[in-house]
């Protein structure tokens, strides 16, 4: 079966975690008419004869915005009316033909005035594929990396006819977070980045948020009242396994934990002084020499420990609190 002519429903892109008790994937408002028609707007609108195909006819399912001609200099832009977590996107091209744009940038915003586009593992401008044959086939898009936005624009880049498209974005509020971790450590943005297991927090940094080194990122979670993310056992590696897939996405790999052998030298100790017990993950076993100090190395497939030069920068993960407090 080619998957691309399926409408699927949007996996579980928890924005934070598998414990937050509802996926962040509804749909925010284009299909159902909840977004009204006049948050919806675009660059120009084709309208000859008796063809229009204004903006507001680009929701999902819809007869499809198409701009004033066929160029890629156009856009569609949808007002969210509030900040919201979008976590995918669903696209078709027009309705009944097979004509529409077939590849699209997308870009975001807090207030309509300054514009992020949509990156790619390798920071290059993400280009998303719409597939206009058949016709009225959506296309499901999940995001590597979910962001926070009232405002989204697509960007046609590729077209059959007319770069025309329609529309719908999948997402959540983001006061769905836990407001135990989110409004008990306020230090530590974005808010979605929470997860909670074992009646703890757990925060996790990603490739937009800022990279430290060890020490710095070890303070930073003490300063929250913390530590970095101390796994002690096979269940806590598996919640954080899981949160990370939601959280972020293919770009980043590579997050502080916390545990090092600063000390002494293959004695390694979690961040409360506690020693690494049987339980440990290591891809190696090899001699470190000048490295110490440990990240979570995470694949499609499964993560794992790597020791790393303490000096190097990268995401961190938080464990904080007991019992909901600090």
């Amino acid at each position: 079966m080619d998957h691309r002519w399926v409408y699927l429903a949007l996996p579980l892109a928890l924005l934070a975690g598998m414990t937050r008790g509802q996926a962040c994937q509804s749909p925010l408002g284009m299909e159902s008419g909840a977004i009204p028609d006049s948050s919806i707007t675009a660059s120009s609108y084709y309208d000859s004869g008796p063809f229009v195909n204004p903006p507001q006819a680009g929701r999902l399912n819809g007869l499809g915005w198409a701009p004033s001609g066929p160029s890629i200099e156009e856009w569609l832009q949808v007002d969210l009316g509030e900040m919201k977590a979008v976590t995918g996107i669903i696209t078709q091209g027009l309705r009944d033909a097979p004509v529409g744009a077939t590849l699209y940038k997308l870009q975001f915003s807090a207030d309509g005035t300054e514009w992020t586009t949509y990156a790619d593992g390798d920071g290059s401008d993400k280009i998303f594929a719409n597939y206009v044959d058949p016709p009225n086939a959506p296309t499901t898009n999940v995001l590597d990396d979910p962001f926070e936005a009232r405002y989204v624009r697509f960007l046609p880049q590729d077209f059959v006819a007319l770069p025309g498209i329609r529309v719908e974005i999948s997402g959540c509020e983001i006061e769905s977070v836990p407001t135990d971790c989110s409004e008990l450590y306020p230090g530590l943005q974005p808010s979605h980045n929470f997860g909670i297991y074992q009646d703890q927090c757990f925060w996790v940094g990603t490739f937009r948020t800022p990279k430290l080194n060890y020490m710095a990122a070890k303070q930073a979670c003490q300063a929250q009242g913390g530590t970095l993310a101390m796994i002690k056992d096979e269940a806590t590696q598996t919640f954080l396994s899981n949160h990370l897939k939601t959280i972020s996405g293919r770009r980043q790999r590579r997050f502080w934990i916390g545990l090092d052998d600063l000390n002494a030298e293959k004695a390694f100790l979690w961040n409360d002084g506690t020693p690494l017990g049987e339980y440990d993950l290591f891809r190696s076993s090899a001699p470190h020499r000048i490295r110490d100090c440990v990240i979570l190395y995470r694949t499609r497939r499964m993560a794992r420990w790597d020791i790393e030069n303490c000096d190097d920068r990268y995401p961190y993960i938080c464990q904080l609190g007991g019992n909901g407090s600090k």
